[in-house]
């Protein structure tokens, strides 16, 4: 049998670290950001090089969205330098000027009116050039536990994240505190229908067991997870979290590294992939697909306790028969045509493959590596767009032309280069790494959506999603 954490190891808050903002990237201050007559905008534009960036503030009729003319707005900054203020009668703009990475939030004001906008700027040491200011997600996404696994679909409609309500730490040093109590929410508005939530008491303290399968106590940490997706609101805030669930297993086990494809002409309906960690079957982790429509909470695998064993009765999930090599396949990506499934394998070190795919989304012969004169074997979370493939190698967000040809030949791949990069400070506040990449168009531009981790003052690592636009 397979342990339950193989599959981990890939209210309101309640005892955050004293430095997490339970409303990070929500888009919201205290005071609204609209009246009758008046909408504040706020737009972040990174500089040429990496150390800056102009913020823009303006006023909006709310009904036409023109802009109104007015006095100069107020911007805030919970750190770094403020430039002087540039203001032509109608548009705001400063310079910002952070001394290092980390969450910086951005507050502008309309003191008169009593508005106020927030937006949560991600500084990274390096962004490549083609892409703009990095921005935390806003809405419902964001949370002081452990939010990953991100995935848009290509239309940027929705919104998929895998999530606990601790700190990977956790399950990186199980034996410390961060295993004892959520930290994250367990509930609606942000995580409604949460699989496990029953085993979280009143003071946030987890009780680390599966009670329903008979695995109980746990002898490793077994914080409750779950696979959310959430909707694209008109702001471009997420919201309405829906949850993908496994029912049976308390929360002990969701499905993970998700990717969608709609079907041609619908944003909601179309083929879901994921991981899926089985803890009676062998090999671990194998990617499953089904057919799906987003926006509702959903049941897709039921176990039932049977002979002392919890065995699969029902499932929407299909193998795709995947020949792993490792034996444990994790972040599947469906390619657009669906003929090709890239995933990464998890059982030694982080290795890149990819495999033909036929009609029925089966797999056909042996996966191809990619070739060890290209990637160093520390890659993992690819995306591939037909030219390019986007992964994680390490803690930086890399890019790889595509040059055609086999893909496990060395020729054909361009030399790897950085997206996101960090210089890890080592102190809290500083960010960490960045990884899980996917790319949707939305409103005309290409959006990289990714998971960044950033270190909180408790010693504890926090993961969560910002997305960017890709420069006009």
């Amino acid at each position: 049998m397979t342990l339950l954490i193989l599959m981990l190891a890939c209210g309101r808050n309640r005892t955050a670290p004293q430095d997490c903002d339970p409303e990070l990237g929500l888009a919201q201050s205290e005071q609204p950001s609209f009246d009758e007559e008046v909408r504040l905008r706020l737009e972040l534009s990174r500089c040429t090089d990496d150390t800056c960036f102009d913020a823009r503030a303006w006023r909006e009729d709310p009904s036409t969205g023109e802009v109104t003319p007015g006095p100069a707005l107020d911007l805030d900054l919970a750190w770094g330098s403020l430039g002087e203020l540039q203001h032509d009668g109608s548009v705001s703009t400063w310079r910002v000027t952070p001394p290092h990475n980390g969450e910086l939030a951005v507050t502008v004001r309309d003191d008169t009116r009593g508005l106020s906008l927030r937006r949560t700027a991600l500084v990274f040491d390096t962004v490549a050039e083609s892409w703009d200011q990095p921005l935390a997600v806003e809405g419902l996404v964001n949370t002081c536990g452990w939010e990953d696994g991100a995935a848009l679909t290509p239309d940027g409609a929705f919104l998929f994240v895998h999530y606990l309500p601790v700190s990977i730490d956790c399950l990186v040093r199980p034996g410390r505190r961060f295993c004892r109590t959520a930290v994250g929410p367990v509930s609606a508005p942000e995580r409604p229908d949460m699989p496990g939530a029953e085993r979280v008491d009143e003071s946030g303290r987890i009780h680390h067991g599966c009670p329903t399968t008979g695995l109980d106590p746990m002898p490793v940490p077994v914080p409750p997870n779950s696979l959310y997706v959430f909707a694209r609101q008109d702001d471009g805030s997420y919201a309405e979290p829906a949850v993908l669930q496994f029912e049976g297993l308390d929360g002990c086990v969701a499905p993970w590294g998700p990717t969608f494809l709609p079907d041609e002409g619908s944003s909601a309906t179309g083929t879901l992939v994921v991981s899926v960690d089985d803890p009676y079957d062998d090999p671990p982790s194998i990617p499953e697909w089904a057919p799906l429509t987003l926006g509702q909470t959903q049941t897709l695998a039921t176990w039932e306790k049977e002979a002392g064993n919890a065995s699969r009765t029902s499932s929407l999930l299909e193998s795709v028969g995947l020949q792993v090599p490792g034996g444990q396949a994790g972040n599947p990506h469906l390619s657009a045509d669906r003929s090709q499934l890239w995933f990464d394998d998890e059982a030694d070190t982080d290795t890149i493959y990819v495999t033909a795919l036929d009609s029925d989304l089966q797999a056909t012969g042996q996966p191809q590596r990619l070739p060890s004169e290209v990637f160093s074997g520390h890659e993992s979370q690819p995306y591939f767009d037909g030219e390019r493939l986007y992964f994680r190698q390490d803690v930086t967000l890399m890019v790889a032309e595509y040059l055609g040809g086999d893909f496990d030949q060395a020729s054909a791949w361009g030399t790897p280069t950085p997206v996101i990069a960090v210089e890890d400070r080592g102190e809290a506040g500083s960010m960490a790494g960045a990884g899980e990449p996917t790319i949707a168009e939305i409103d005309g531009a290409a959006v990289l959506s990714f998971v960044y981790v950033i270190r909180r003052e408790d010693g504890s690592l926090d993961l969560n999603l910002g997305q960017v636009a890709a420069r006009d």
